[in-house]
């Protein structure tokens, strides 16, 4: 029997450690604004996990990755036989384009950053179905939950700290008029350059990450980058603190018209209902 809730009783934080510690297997969706994400769990261990209604094709990721080119991948998409994630992978050992080793870890980095995104999911539904494991065409790797929910709160309160520092993305940047910064000295990101590309007086932050396929996590991790190195500036209002300078907590509040107590009921139950699955 599968096991529904909402994200605002449940985190994905609670989420994952309680698979971890009742040691289930299933299947995790979740889905929320930014999208929809399936996870796969065996005995405990995330096994294979991604963004989207489908996993991208083994292919796909690996040239994401860097690890082959696009030649490469186009020589590998045109053989014979079934495009499936094993039987590509065998293709590129056998054409020598990859090691076993490369090719899982370029899996294993995809498969930990889709779940690390969930972690700053706040407002969505998940659906935990037991004994539910991935198709036998997939190439599974076995990840210890304890590393993924280590740098997935690393990432969450970062983003915590970011939403504070940047509560407003209505608001329009504009480069900075401080003579002391020295732009050479500098390194951006691909998404950094996007993001400078479209400063002007009439884009607003939030229009900003629209036209560089940003999301909200996304681009106040860029701007913060920015206002941190002195860069940029908000216009009209005072440039906010570093990100790495303390921040406030956050206390999720409880949802609307639920005592704390009612919420602490819902999650304990949960709880046991997964425990029970």
């Amino acid at each position: 029997m599968a096991l529904k809730g909402n994200l605002q009783d449940f985190t994905p934080t609670q989420l994952f450690n309680l698979i971890k510690l009742a040691r289930k297997t299933g299947s995790l969706t979740i889905e929320g604004n930014q999208g929809t994400a399936r996870l796969y769990c065996d005995d405990g261990k995330l096994v294979c996990a991604s963004l989207g209604n489908e996993p991208p094709p083994l292919d796909d990721i690996l040239l994401r990755a860097g690890k082959i080119s696009e030649e490469q991948a186009r020589i590998v998409d045109s053989q014979k036989g079934p495009h499936l994630d094993k039987a590509i992978a065998l293709r590129l050992m056998t054409m020598r384009y990859l090691a076993r080793e490369e090719i899982m870890e370029a899996l294993q980095a995809q498969m930990s950053e889709a779940a690390y995104t969930v972690f700053t999911w706040s407002k969505g539904s998940f659906r935990f179905d037991p004994d539910v494991l991935p198709p036998s065409s997939q190439i599974v790797i076995s990840v210890n939950l304890d590393d993924i929910l280590a740098e997935g709160s690393r990432r969450l309160k970062e983003a915590e700290k970011l939403e504070e520092m940047l509560p407003n993305l209505d608001v329009v940047l504009r480069f900075t008029t401080r003579p002391d910064v020295k732009m050479r000295n500098v390194n951006l990101s691909v998404d950094e350059w996007k993001a400078i590309s479209f400063i002007n007086p009439r884009n607003t932050i939030r229009k900003i990450a629209g036209y560089a396929g940003m999301d909200e996590g996304q681009i106040r991790k860029v701007v913060g980058r920015l206002l941190s190195e002195g860069l940029v500036e908000l216009v009209g209002r005072e440039t906010p603190k570093p990100v790495l300078a303390p921040a406030v907590p956050i206390v999720r509040k409880p949802a609307a018209g639920m005592s704390a107590p009612m919420q602490r009921n819902i999650v304990l139950r949960l709880i046991d209902r997964i425990r029970r699955l």
